[in-house]
């Protein structure tokens, strides 16, 4: 079922939610074993896809077992995740970004199993906007992986520096 976040921003969640809370912006949805939580980040309509994704993974916990990201459509300019698996424990947390027009919605999923992950990805690439600014009621699905690398124990892909500018083609067809 999709479900509202706010600021036009949607979910699909599938299952038996609750609603738990809204504070600062911050919508929160529970359910067996799973909860979910979605802020909008700040406006970064100044600054460059690569340097807002740098700032994100200086703020997140060290050494996600994968970083992913995600060409977007439908609207979607990108998404990038950060995968962290605690221990040797059977919990875990997927933090995902999804970037429209200038503006991001942060989203935290968590479970009690590792074994069941597929729930957590599929909710986080279902995050859609309105542009309007209401919720959406369609889902997004089935965006395409654009990379996906190995770290090195600092949490980096190996030879990574903080990109300062990208230059990214635009192809317009007729």
């Amino acid at each position: 079922m999709r479900r509202s976040l706010g600021d036009g921003w949607s979910i699909e969640l599938s299952g038996s939610w609750t609603w738990e809370t809204t504070d600062d912006s911050v919508t929160r949805w529970h359910a067996s074993g799973r909860a979910m939580r979605a802020n909008p980040g700040p406006s970064w309509r100044c600054a460059d896809g690569a340097d807002i994704i740098a700032a994100l993974d200086a703020e997140l916990p060290p050494d996600p077992t994968p970083k992913v990201g995600e060409g977007g459509r439908d609207g979607i300019g990108h998404r990038a995740a950060w995968l962290y698996r605690h221990g040797d424990s059977t919990e875990f947390t997927l933090y995902g970004f999804t970037f429209v027009d200038g503006a991001y919605l942060e989203t935290v999923f968590t479970s009690t199993n590792t074994a069941d992950l597929e729930w957590a990805f599929d909710a986080w690439r279902s995050v859609a906007r309105s542009d309007d600014g209401r919720s959406d009621d369609s889902s997004i699905g089935g965006a395409r992986l654009l990379f996906v690398w190995p770290l090195t124990s600092a949490g980096r892909p190996p030879g990574w520096r903080t990109p300062r500018s990208v230059d990214v083609p635009v192809s317009r067809s007729a």
